[in-house]
């Protein structure tokens, strides 16, 4: 198993324990590629002298064949999503995972469940994500995926009610200017967004400065 370390880490472990350390850089995907991950870090001194250098693996996920994932540690399973697999072979992948991550303690599973709901995430839709670990009984357990969940319906809910408030303050006020606009995206209380919706008919408020200044 390659030990993840960098820097002066490296050398405490080669100088202390005398084994050889390798060094992996793991990218999940595509986006985070770049030209200069040539696997070769140099330092230098400000005049140009080359102090250390460091070398590494890059390991591009997306590049890797599912198997070395899929019959690999438990703890790799989640990445197997990330591999190089067709998106139409993912329910057929996911019902592979399921019978090793269920084999597993349920709170154990559950956890590893949430992992890869979350490293799914990174490549895929939402609605497909859910639709593929939607019968994932484990994971729904887990109290990490259900606190992902409500912040997701709580998300959902301050965006549809400053949807509203924007929509229902522009048949009133007019068109709201930028500086507006971004002060009420800004607002994170539901229940502050709910009453300035039902005070846009109030009389008492003529434009979109009296509005926001509802405390």
């Amino acid at each position: 198993m390659p030990t993840l370390l960098f820097g002066f880490r490296e050398e405490r472990v080669v100088l202390r324990h005398d084994l050889p350390v390798l060094t992996v850089l793991v990218l999940l995907r595509k986006e985070a590629n770049s030209p200069s991950l040539t696997g070769r870090y140099d330092r230098h001194m400000p005049d140009g002298w080359q102090t250390n250098r460091y070398d590494y693996r890059v390991v591009r996920l997306w590049q890797k064949d599912v198997e070395s994932f899929l019959n690999a540690g438990i703890g790799l399973v989640p990445l197997a999503p990330l591999t190089d697999v067709p998106e139409a072979d993912l329910p057929q992948l996911v019902g592979l995972m399921a019978e090793r991550i269920n084999a597993e303690p349920r709170s154990r599973a559950a956890k590893l469940w949430t992992a890869t709901y979350l490293l799914m995430g990174l490549r895929y839709s939402d609605e497909l994500t859910d639709s593929l670990l939607e019968g994932v009984q484990t994971m729904q357990e887990s109290t990490t995926y259900q606190k992902i969940l409500r912040e997701g319906r709580n998300e959902g809910q301050i965006t549809e009610a400053q949807r509203l408030l924007l929509l229902l303050g522009e048949i009133r006020f007019g068109v709201p200017e930028a500086r507006t606009r971004s002060a009420i995206e800004a607002i994170q209380d539901i229940e502050r967004l709910e009453r300035m919706s039902k005070r846009i008919l109030d009389a008492d408020i003529h434009d979109w400065d009296g509005l926001l200044d509802e405390p």
